[in-house]
């Protein structure tokens, strides 16, 4: 049954790499064992997006520290945030720190964040921000 398919599988994809890497006697490359490094395969199909959750409004959070951190060669004072309390459409101007569990995202000073509607952070240039 399905063994029998990979075999034939196999026996054709031989071949082929026979004729096109040329080797003599193409016909008794079955003999000869070849083997495969990297095999790709793509499917398509339609499939149902997955719901992502909105964050729930959880308030206007405060920073949970301040500490020096280092930016264009100097130290600043830099409030410190816990990601888990920032609410949807949460915004702040660098420089900030949003701390985690196994993350730490640095907002520069010449940037802003805000928290999107699902939790995920969006760091822009104030600049950019200043052109749209």
């Amino acid at each position: 049954g399905r063994l029998a398919g990979v075999e034939r599988v196999a026996s054709r994809v031989r071949c082929v790499l026979a004729q096109l890497l040329f080797v003599p006697h193409a016909d008794h490359a079955g003999e000869q064992k070849i083997e495969l490094v990297n095999f790709c395969v793509s499917g398509f199909g339609l499939i149902e997006r997955p719901r992502v959750p909105k964050l729930s409004v959880r308030g206007r959070p405060t920073h949970k520290s301040v500490r020096p951190v280092y930016f264009d060669g100097v130290f600043r004072e830099t409030h410190i945030y816990d990601r888990a309390v920032l609410p949807p459409a949460f915004r702040l101007e660098g420089p900030a720190v949003v701390e985690e569990f196994g993350s730490t995202t640095v907002i520069f000073p010449s940037q802003k964040l805000e928290v999107d509607p699902h939790g995920i952070l969006i760091v822009r240039s104030a600049r950019a921000e200043a052109v749209q």
